[in-house]
C-alpha cells in the first residue's frame, strides 16, 4: 500500500498572540502550505487544514519532503513574525504510513496509521522538549534512530533561527535567489528598504545552510526514498 506523509502541528504559545494575531497566523500557515505545493506540484494532498483553533494537519503525496515541508512552515512562520509583530512557530509531529479513506477535501477527517503516528508524535513532543518528532510506520532498527537523530537535530537549528535567518532560509527552500529573497515583504528593513545580497548571504552562512542544514534534508530525502524501494 502506497505511504503518504503527515504533519499535525500547532502553534507555539498560541494563547499569547492576540485574537488578530492568531487569525493571522492561521492565515499565513494555508498561505506557506500553499507556497510549498506550488514549490513542489504534486506533492501536497487537498490544502493544510485547520481545526481546534491552531491545530492543523497537512498530507504530502510525496512522503520523502516531509521533513522539508515542516521547515518550510517553520522557517515561513518566523518570517511572518517581521510582518505581524507576533513570535510565530510551530510544533510539528511528523510521520511517515499508510492512510485509509483520505479526504482531500478535509484531511483531517482522514485516518490511518501515518495520520495516527503523527499525532501521536504530537503529543509526544511537549515532554521531549522539542519542536520537531518523527515517526514512520514499521520502522525499527539503525534507520529509524538515524531519521530520528537529523529530525532532533535540525530541529535544534530551527528553534533558533533569527527571524533574518528564518526569512533566508524560507527563501532558499522556496527556490529563490537571494536577491529574491531580499524583496519579499518580510525582508523589509525598518525604514522599508531591502536587505542587500550579502545580508541575506550570512544569514544562510549562520544557519550553516550548504555545510549542515541542506544536506541534512537531502540526505534525510534520499533515506526514505530508498526505503520505498524496500
Amino acid at each position: 500500500m502506497k505511504r503518504y506523509a503527515v504533519l499535525t502541528g500547532d502553534l507555539v504559545e498560541s494563547r499569547k498572540l492576540s485574537p488578530d494575531g492568531k487569525e493571522a497566523a492561521q492565515f499565513a500557515l494555508k498561505r506557506i502550505a500553499q507556497a510549498f505545493a506550488r514549490v513542489h506540484p504534486g506533492a501536497v494532498v487537498g490544502n493544510l487544514d485547520i481545526f481546534r483553533g491552531d491545530s492543523w494537519q497537512l498530507c504530502l503525496e510525496e512522503s520523502e519532503r516531509v521533513l522539508e515541508a515542516a521547515l518550510f512552515i517553520r522557517s515561513g512562520l518566523k518570517a511572518e513574525s517581521a510582518l505581524l509583530g507576533e513570535k510565530l512557530d510551530a510544533r510539528i509531529g511528523l510521520a511517515v504510513g499508510e492512510v485509509e479513506g483520505l479526504k482531500d477535501s478535509k484531511i483531517s477527517e482522514s485516518s490511518g496509521p501515518a495520520f495516527e503516528l503523527s499525532g501521536s508524535a504530537l503529543d509526544e513532543i511537549a515532554d521531549a522538549k522539542v519542536r520537531m518528532l518523527l515517526k514512520i510506520q514499521n520502522q525499527s532498527g539503525p534507520l529509524a534512530r538515524l531519521s530520528d537523530a537529523i529530525v532532533r537535530l535540525v530541529d535544534l537549528h530551527a528553534t533558533r533561527w533569527s527571524v533574518s535567518e528564518a526569512i533566508a532560509i524560507h527563501g532558499a527552500l522556496s527556490g529563490l535567489t537571494q536577491e529574491e529573497t531580499s524583496r519579499l515583504p518580510q525582508a523589509a528593513l525598518a525604514d522599508g528598504s531591502a536587505p542587500t545580497q550579502q545580508a541575506i548571504a550570512a544569514a544562510l552562512a549562520r544557519t550553516r545552510w550548504k555545510t549542515y542544514l541542506l544536506p541534512a534534508i537531502e540526505s534525510f530525502a534520499a533515506a526514505l526514498r530508498e526505503k520505498e524501494k524496500c
